[in-house]
């Protein structure tokens, strides 16, 4: 068996304390924005008696959503 070969291939990557935190913070942020999503039109919207207060904070929170998908990933790459 080429050794050189195996390692490159096998090649495990612990995961760190950053990553750790990074993986609860991002959690904790999901949990949150779900929460919101649901809580936040039948609680804070339900008094506005038009539907499009509803779509509008579940496009803002939708746009929200991709953003931090996106700062998440920027450096995926990175870490091989």
């Amino acid at each position: 068996m080429n050794t050189a070969y195996s390692n490159s291939v096998h090649e495990t990557r612990l995961v760190t304390i950053g990553d750790r935190m990074k993986i609860r913070t991002l959690g904790m942020i999901a949990l949150i924005m779900a929460i919101l999503s649901v809580g936040v039109p039948y609680t804070i919207l339900g008094d506005i008696g038009r539907i499009w207060a509803s779509y509008l904070y579940w496009t803002i929170l939708t746009v929200l959503t991709i953003v931090i998908g996106f700062i998440h990933l920027r450096g995926w790459d990175d870490k091989r």
